[in-house]
Formats: C-alpha cells, sequence, structure tokens
C-alpha cells in the first residue's frame, strides 16, 4: 500500500511540473497555463509571376501585432519587393525572396521562391488532324497579361476559322492555326485528310483480343498503311501488322490488352493525309458485365427496341426492327431501308423519331446504321462472340407484334455464308424480326437478326455482331440521297 502511494504521488508532482502546479499554502495550489506560440510562416512557399504583369503581395500568418517584419529579394533584376512585402516582377529568371521576422525575442528567416516568366498565349484546346467538312473548337488562353484572343489560318482555302476559333477543314492539306493577342503568339500545325479511313467505333473497351476492322474509300493502287500508337509504346496495348482485304477496301488487324489503361491506336497512309484515331480502353474484365435472368434481359433491353417502317410512293411498303447502340444510332438490316424514300422510327412506347442520316451500310453484310434523335439507352456489343450452345434471345416485332421476346439456343457460333459470318440459332424468328438484336445471357448483342430457312427444323441465322464493325460510319448520307442512288443503279 505504500508503495502504491509513493507511486501517486511521483505522477502528482510530474503532473505539478508540466503545468506549472505550485502550492501556495494552507493546501492551496496556484495553476500557471502557458498558451503554445505558434511560428509564422508564409501561406504561399513558391509563387509564378509574369514580366510587367501585376504585382505580388507576400502574406504570412502567425504574425503578432507587435512583430518586426522585412523584405529582402535575392536578385532584383528578376523581382522587386517594397517593405510592406509587394513583389514587383522585373525580367525572367529564379530568385527567392527573404522574409525576416522578429516576434517574441526570437527571429525567423522565411522563404518565397519566386519565377517570373514571359507572357505567352497557352493553347487548352487543339487537335492535329482534322477531316474534309470537320470542325473543331480551338481554344486559347492568354497567360501573364491582359487582351483578347484572335485567330487566324495560314491558308483559307485549306481552312477556315471563325472570332472564336472553331476551325472548319475545306480540303486536304496542311494549314498552321494561329491564336494571336498584340505581340503575343501561339500556333499549331493542322494536318488535314479526305476523310478516307473509317470504322464502326473510334472508341473501344478491350479486355481480350479482338479484331479490329477500318474501311477505306477510293483506296490508291499499292497504297500503303501504317499503325502506330500515340504513347509510340505498346504497354498498354499491342497489334499485329495491317492486313488488307476486298482490294484494299478493308483493312483488319488485331489488338491484344496488355494491362489496363488506356492509349490510342493511329492509322495513318503512307501516300496521303489521311489517319484514323481509335481510342482504346483496356479493362481487365467487361465493364458493367451481370448474368441476368430472362425476365431482367427483357426488363433492361427493351427501352432500346424500335420499329422501323419504310414509305415508297407515299405508302407504307415493308417493316422491320432495330434497336439502339447508344449517341442516337440505330442498328437494323440494310434490306430493310434498301429502296426507301423515307424512314418512319418508333420506340416500343410509341415514341417517334427523325432519322437524320444512314451513318453506313453495308449491302453484303445487311447491316446499316442510323443517325436518329433518339434518346433511348443502347445495348452493348458483345466483344466475345457467340458460343455454341449458350442460351440465346431475340427481341423484336415479327408480323408487327411488338416487344416479342424469344429463346433458344446457339446452334453454331459461327457458320461462313459467302464470306459473311453468321450466328445460326433455333430461337425463333419471323418477318419483322430482321434489324432485332440476338442476345445473350448478359444481355449483350451477338447477333443482327436476319433470316430463316422455310421448311427447316428452326434453323434461323443472325449476322454475327463481329460483322458490325465492318461498316465505315464516317461518310454518312441521307435517306433520299440512299434511295436516289439506288435507283440510279
Amino acid at each position: 500500500m505504500r508503495v502504491l502511494k509513493r507511486h501517486i504521488i511521483k505522477i502528482l508532482l510530474a503532473i505539478m511540473l508540466t503545468f506549472g502546479i505550485s502550492e501556495t499554502g494552507a493546501g492551496q495550489y496556484e495553476i500557471t497555463v502557458q498558451a503554445a506560440v505558434k511560428t509564422p510562416s508564409v501561406t504561399e512557399k513558391a509563387k509564378t509571376l509574369y514580366v510587367g504583369y501585376k504585382t505580388y503581395n507576400i502574406k504570412l500568418k502567425n504574425i503578432s501585432s507587435d512583430a518586426v517584419v522585412s523584405y529582402k529579394s535575392a536578385n532584383t533584376k528578376v523581382v522587386k519587393v517594397s517593405k510592406d512585402g509587394k513583389v514587383t516582377p522585373v525580367g525572367e529568371g529564379k530568385t527567392v525572396i527573404t522574409v525576416k521576422v522578429k516576434q517574441n525575442d526570437n527571429t525567423y528567416n522565411l522563404e518565397v521562391d519566386i519565377t517570373v516568366e514571359k507572357p505567352y498565349i497557352d493553347m487548352v484546346a487543339s487537335v492535329e488532324y482534322m477531316n474534309v467538312e470537320e470542325d473543331f473548337l480551338f481554344q486559347a488562353k492568354l497567360i501573364g497579361a491582359d487582351g483578347n484572343i484572335k485567330w487566324s489560318v495560314s491558308d483559307e482555302k485549306v481552312a477556315g476559322v471563325n472570332t472564336v476559333g472553331r476551325v472548319t477543314a475545306k480540303k486536304e492539306g496542311k494549314v498552321t492555326v494561329y491564336a494571336k493577342s498584340g505581340k503575343y503568339e501561339a500556333s499549331t500545325e493542322l494536318l488535314i485528310g479526305s476523310n478516307r479511313l473509317g470504322t464502326f467505333s473510334e472508341n473501344l473497351s478491350l479486355h481480350t483480343e479482338r479484331q479490329i476492322y477500318v474501311s477505306v474509300y477510293k483506296p490508291e493502287e499499292e497504297e500503303t498503311f501504317i499503325i502506330d500508337t500515340l504513347s509510340k509504346t505498346k504497354d498498354i496495348v499491342s497489334y499485329s501488322r495491317i492486313h488488307k482485304t476486298d482490294g484494299g477496301k478493308m483493312l483488319w488487324f488485331e489488338l491484344t490488352p496488355v494491362k489496363a489503361g488506356r492509349d490510342t491506336i493511329i492509322i495513318s497512309s503512307e501516300s496521303a493525309n489521311d489517319r484514323l484515331y481509335i481510342n482504346v480502353n483496356v479493362t481487365d474484365k467487361p465493364e458493367g458485365r451481370k448474368e441476368m435472368l430472362p425476365e431482367e434481359i427483357f426488363k433492361v433491353c427493351n427501352p432500346s427496341m424500335v420499329e422501323i417502317t419504310t414509305v415508297v410512293n407515299g405508302k407504307y411498303d415493308s417493316f422491320g426492327s432495330g434497336f439502339f447502340i447508344g449517341d442516337g444510332r440505330i442498328v437494323t438490316s440494310y434490306h430493310i431501308i434498301e429502296g426507301a424514300e423515307s424512314l418512319i422510327v418508333k420506340s416500343v412506347d410509341g415514341k417517334e423519331y427523325k432519322v437524320e442520316a444512314v451513318l453506313g451500310y453495308d449491302e453484303d453484310i445487311d447491316i446499316a446504321i442510323l443517325a436518329t434523335n433518339g434518346d433511348k439507352p443502347g445495348l452493348t456489343i458483345c466483344q466475345d462472340g457467340a458460343i455454341t450452345g449458350e442460351t440465346a434471345y431475340t427481341l423484336g416485332s415479327p408480323y408487327g407484334l411488338t416487344a416479342t421476346f424469344s429463346r433458344g439456343m446457339v446452334t453454331t457460333a459461327s457458320r461462313k455464308i459467302r464470306e459473311i459470318e453468321y450466328v445460326q440459332t433455333d430461337a425463333p424468328i419471323s418477318s419483322g424480326n430482321s434489324g432485332g438484336p440476338l442476345l445473350n445471357k448478359y444481355g449483350e448483342v451477338i447477333g443482327i437478326n436476319k433470316m430463316y430457312i422455310e421448311g427447316g427444323q428452326n434453323l434461323n441465322f443472325s449476322v454475327s455482331a463481329n460483322e458490325l464493325f465492318k461498316i465505315n460510319t464516317n461518310r454518312p448520307v441521307s435517306v433520299k440521297e440512299l434511295y436516289e442512288s439506288s435507283r440510279n443503279l
């Protein structure tokens, strides 16, 4: 017990010494509390200024009212500093301003690193390549000075630019885009191609090896194409050499994911200005993929469905299905829209959409992609392809029966007919199903429903979703132009 009391007394004495507790007599104690003293400091330890543009006031923290403060520039040819801490930039360079603070009988030497640069124009938004008839809003900012940006181009026959920096490509060639303000100027080189290279999607999500197709409009004889990445490395995605088919009208190559990340594939011609940029996002697995029950697949996918009616000579002519794939784009069968003077597109909830253009089509593959003012969610195109034996679902409007949903099985994942890849299935399809999707258990599109063999036992065929990637969507035409071109054949 005595040992315990001694320990308690020692602890109390330690507390008394720590907090300045002293005995005043008659068992009374006086407590002296000493406030912590904060060290002075600068709010910014580094600052960039511009020659002849705006002064800067050094701000301090934890300064008492009776503190004595002085400032000194290590190089007055770079900056000058006044007695009250106002910094004036004089010339380019780097220096240090020392702030001496005398406070509470202590002296503190604080430092601020100063960099002085010349004012300049920063081109904050630009591109190095455009196709004829495309436009892009270039943007620039004047740094370290006041003034308005004026835009110009080196050759107005090749490209034009308006007062706010929107550049419009007029013809194939090279041009320099200038942003000027007083004596300051920034410029960027712009290459303009003739829009000969196109692909279905210029933004890819990749988790497994995949063939990429690129269409070439009017290929030159013995034209050579080069493939590279924007990063100049293959640490995100690697690629094979470029192969040619169909007399050079179609290029294809294989992309292989290396690790998760983003890069850009660049396809260019050695004999022309044409380039194609394909943005690739490599993921470890398909994003947002989830196996669903049949009723879930219908609930998720049906809102993306449309019914397409063709009009010829002012009368309804034919009927088929289609589906949104995002950004107002609709996939359908080409034979549905072939020869149509106009198209009526309705979603399953009865809302009608305007067809703004036919983005791309291929008669042999029998696929067409429409641009509309639609706002429905897009279905996901399967990256992995169909698997023989997996469950397959069809969705469409056979004989006008809206939102008909059926189930079957993939009986052959890849069947080539006249060099076109088909998915063979026993999932029921009928007239009016054409253009609708064939779906897997994830609700992903593995095919575009096309045909069935009459008299056969459930011999139904959908164009493989892989064929969709062969469609060039960078040379759109209007429905009227497509109709007139079909009449002239």
